[in-house]
This record gives structure tokens, sequence and C-alpha cells, in this order.
């Protein structure tokens, strides 16, 4: 069997619009404008599908951008927020402590979610077995006690 996707085009009409909103700055409403779109044919264009996805993945596309853009400077920011740890001003040593802390917890976080997800995944633990352990682990008198008076 052959799964091949279809896929169409949008129209260059379509195209300046999405590049104008993503690439010089108009709004939705100024890009239908510009461009003498309707909004009854633009949510036609949205209910069509087609558009939409051309949308997202401009959208990624521009943010994976940004993501490199950003890559590109954390060698320099670390540098710098090093540098202020050793200032004579406390609250700028403090300031930096804290944002160098930041972005490793922001680097970090996600790998823990993904190995929470894992984890989770693992033992094929459900939101709803996952609230029964924590009632259990929360319980503040275990069940079976042993004697009533401490000895």
């Amino acid at each position: 069997m052959n799964f091949k996707q279809n896929r169409g085009h949008i129209s260059s009409r379509q195209r300046t619009v999405i590049d104008d909103i993503l690439k010089n700055g108009l709004t939705e409403k100024e890009a239908l404008e510009k461009h003498r779109i309707t909004p009854i044919r633009y949510r036609r264009w949205l209910k069509g599908g087609l558009y939409m996805q051309e949308i997202n993945v401009a959208i990624d596309a521009a943010m994976r951008q940004q993501k490199f853009t950003i890559a590109q400077c954390l060698p320099d920011a670390a540098d710098k927020l090093t540098e202020l740890i050793d200032t004579e001003k406390g609250e700028t040593a403090r300031k930096a402590c804290l944002d160098i802390i930041a972005l490793q917890k922001a680097d970090v976080t996600p790998q823990i979610a993904q190995q929470d997800n894992q984890t989770q995944n693992k033992y094929n633990l459900t939101q709803e077995k996952a609230a029964k352990i924590w009632a259990v682990l929360a319980e503040k008198e275990p069940k079976n006690k042993i004697c009533e008076n401490p000895c």
C-alpha cells in the first residue's frame, strides 16, 4: 500500500500574508487590509487546513531560529554572569548567582520531565494509580499498629 501524503501548495497571496505577519511584523488585521482580503475569505483559508499547516511550519521555523540565536549568545552570557559573581556589589553578585541557577534549572527541567514520563510509562502508572500511591504515602498513621502505647 502506498500512503502518499497529499501535499498541496498555498497561493502566493497566502504566502505573502504569512510572511508579512511573521517576518514583517504586521498584525493579522493589518496584513489582511494590506492585501485586501475579507474576513470571510481568511476564515476559509484557516478552515481549509493547508494554510494553517503552513502557518505552523513558519512558526516552528521562527522558533527554531530564535533558539539558535539564543544558543549562540549563551557562552558570552555565562562568561559575563560568572564575572559578575566576583563583583564587590553584593546585590549584583547575588542576582548573577540566581541567573546562573535559573539557566541551569531551565536546562535540566525538560530532562527531568522526560525522565518522569519515561518512569511513568515504564511502570504503566495512570493518574488514578499515582493518586492512590500518593494517598497511601500521605497517611499519617500506619494501618497495622503493633501496640497502642509506645514502649
